[in-house]
């Protein structure tokens, strides 16, 4: 475990909340805030995101694999298949030039 990057993760988390969480809410569908996730999803979303947006030396695939791997010890299927959308999403916010163009449905 790199206990620098954990607690730069966990202490940026704390000190970036308010963003992430706006950023989050305005990255999430339509009709989903924040608040209405139970509280692993959030913290999984809110390190998610902070690790998309502060820690640029870490690819944006293995930012959102780590955060899917964390979300299977918690979580069905649905609920992965969700963060794993919300964090592609704020990837391509946040990240724009590392992701490949969206596939669009016919």
């Amino acid at each position: 475990v790199d206990r620098g990057f954990f607690r730069d993760l966990v202490s940026g988390v704390l000190r970036e909340q308010r963003v992430i969480d706006r950023t989050l809410d305005e990255t999430l569908a339509e009709n989903w805030h924040l608040a209405r996730l139970e509280a692993v999803s959030r913290a999984i979303l809110r390190a998610g995101a902070y690790e998309l947006s502060h820690r640029r030396d870490v690819s944006v695939p293995s930012t959102i694999a780590a955060y899917l791997d964390v979300a299977t010890s918690f979580h069905d299927d649905t609920e992965i298949k969700f963060i794993n959308g919300a964090l592609d999403a704020v990837a391509r916010r946040l990240r724009p030039d590392e992701m490949k163009p969206q596939a669009h449905a016919r």
